[in-house]
């Protein structure tokens, strides 16, 4: 695993290097190469990990029960924030502008 993170810091430091020098065919050629070289490393952290016995509880535990009402209660502030310019405007009838009061009041004719 170390080797491939020192790979990565190498195409890392390349791609650095073609940015500072502004050669950006350069630097789209580095940065391809780092996708590729974390690709490669994810995979082989994925095989590591799954090549692991499973110790993780199948049950709901204390945590996850506190994890679950937290975002119960984002959601739900969430909502209720959205919603309360609607409450607002429910209780006062809507109304047109009041434009015809002020043309009447410049010409003095009624329109």
């Amino acid at each position: 695993m170390q080797k491939n993170i020192k790979r990565i810091q190498r195409w890392l430091d390349r791609l650095s290097g073609a940015c500072e020098m502004e050669s950006w065919d350069s630097a789209l050629f580095e940065a391809d190469c780092l996708s590729a070289e974390v690709r490669k490393a994810r995979d082989e952290i994925w095989d590591a990990a799954q090549a692991l016995p499973s110790n993780r509880r199948t049950t709901f535990g204390v945590h996850d029960f506190s994890l679950a009402v937290r975002t119960v209660g984002v959601a739900m502030l969430i909502v209720l924030a959205a919603s309360i310019p609607l409450a607002i405007e429910a209780d006062r009838p809507w109304t047109l502008p009041q434009t015809r009061i002020v043309y009447e009041k410049r010409t003095g004719s009624v329109g």
